[in-house]
């Protein structure tokens, strides 16, 4: 009788401590590839309960009563941890880790970057349009962050006219500069998203600017009569701009970007010439300021593409 009551204590706590723990069961995978991860330690929190996975990226543990926490890690991946909500959890646990080596190979571009190089100098063909050549130099100052400079010098400028009007015999020297500021919204890789603010001041040496007027013959003839000056101005105006820069494949420390952006920068010269001193019918001419606005220094749309290397 005694030995029949110690049995049935014994099984009773058996049954109670079995009551305690729950049987859990998972997988661990690779979250690029979904391949399996193997020799993964699997932990279960302020216990000394620990197991790893095998080639499968399988593991089974037997975890305690209550609600408690996986920690899994391995030298290759970033460590996690995983909340477990006791016994009712009956499907299989899966776990996708995020690799270090991808980590470490999208940050690749950026570090060399932003700690190697700070600087990033450009040519920017589209400039050699109008007569100029544009230099972009570029500092780093965040990662997500920069100040730079684009300068264009008007060595050679002209207007132009898709109508033969008198204003593209107008020609120019001078010097452009546009402080800008950068902020790289996303930035991954070899390239980046970016948003871009920018002060302009002019130098400009107009040699000549024409003035014109019109002497209609007909209903629909006429004839341009045109008067020249020789003068210098400054002005002054603001810009901004979206753009991509990217690394170029294949040449070492080679950066390119294009952007698309507006300005406003005014042609500031008297817009209406008078001469008391003419004979004719027409003693007023006007300046035509279609070549400054659609394709000239003052451009209001601006596209950019500029080649270059960081340093």
């Amino acid at each position: 009788m005694k030995k029949l009551t110690i049995l049935l204590i014994l099984a009773g706590m058996a049954t109670s401590l079995s009551s305690q723990e729950w049987k859990a069961y998972g997988y661990i995978f690779d979250k690029i590839d979904s391949t399996p991860v193997y020799n993964a330690s699997v932990e279960i929190l302020n216990t000394n309960t620990k197991t790893y996975t095998d080639s499968l990226g399988r593991f089974r543990l037997t975890i305690p009563e209550g609600n408690h926490k996986l920690m899994v890690t391995h030298d290759d991946f970033q460590p996690i941890n995983v909340s477990l909500a006791g016994p009712h959890l009956k499907k299989p646990i899966v776990i996708r880790l995020k690799s270090k080596k991808t980590i470490i190979e999208n940050n690749a571009f950026i570090d060399s970057v932003w700690k190697e190089h700070k600087n990033a100098i450009s040519f920017m063909p589209f400039e050699l349009i109008i007569g100029s050549i544009g230099i972009q130099f570029e500092r780093f100052l965040k990662a997500d962050q920069s100040l730079g400079l684009h300068s264009s010098f008007y060595l050679l400028g002209w207007g132009y006219s898709i109508n033969n009007h008198p204003s593209a015999s107008n020609h120019f020297t001078g010097i452009k500069v546009s402080p800008f500021y950068r902020f790289y919204l996303k930035r991954r890789e070899s390239k980046g998203f970016f948003i871009e603010t920018q002060f302009i001041a002019a130098y400009i040496h107009m040699n000549p600017l024409l003035y014109t007027g019109f002497v209609p013959t007909g209903w629909f003839d006429g004839y341009y009569i045109t008067k020249s000056k020789s003068l210098t101005f400054t002005t002054f105006g603001a810009g901004v701009a979206i753009g991509w820069s990217i690394k170029m494949p294949n040449i070492e420390n080679g950066i390119f970007n294009v952007s698309i952006g507006l300005q406003y920068l005014t042609l500031n010269v008297p817009k209406t010439l008078v001469d008391n001193y003419h004979s004719g019918s027409h003693d007023t001419w006007n300046v035509s300021e279609n070549w400054w606005y659609i394709g000239g220094p003052g451009s209001i749309l601006q596209i950019r593409l500029a080649y270059g290397g960081i340093f």
